[in-house]
């Protein structure tokens, strides 16, 4: 595995499991030098980065979602794309597996499916984002 995608792998982790260090991360996945790292939902080759929309780049999504009483550990953490990661959004892990599984006799309906998964998450993230900087804003000048 090049330097470039264990340093994006270690940002990634950083996020969630900050005290975790490389050698028990690659200790669990078992990485090999030459391995190409794929997505554990649909199987696509993840990058270290890419361009927007980032579809293709490397994630770590939670198996059990956090708002589902998941935890920050090591096992319940799975290497993903950015677009699984979001298209799944707060879906247990097994349920998204079986969604995904329906699609493989129809790679264009999926395609359309995600894309619209895909954009209507990713906008709605950007709403919420917009809207914090409101309501910030706004506090900040009346109070």
């Amino acid at each position: 595995m090049h330097q470039e995608m264990i340093s994006t792998l270690m940002r990634r982790f950083r996020k969630h499991t900050p005290h975790l260090e490389w050698e028990e991360i690659n200790q669990h996945f078992k990485f090999t030098e030459k391995e190409s790292l794929v997505c554990g939902y649909c199987g696509k080759k993840v990058k270290a980065f890419d361009i927007q929309p980032y579809r293709d780049v490397i994630s770590l999504d939670h198996k059990k979602p956090l708002s589902q009483g998941g935890k920050n550990e090591l096992k319940n953490i799975i290497i993903t794309c950015c677009q699984c990661n979001i298209v799944k959004g707060t879906m247990d892990s097994e349920l998204f597996k079986k969604f995904v599984k329906h699609f493989e006799t129809a790679p264009e309906l999926k395609k359309e499916v995600f894309e619209g998964l895909f954009w209507g998450r990713k906008a709605n993230k950007v709403n919420r984002e917009v809207k914090k900087k409101q309501i910030e804003r706004f506090l900040h000048e009346f109070l």
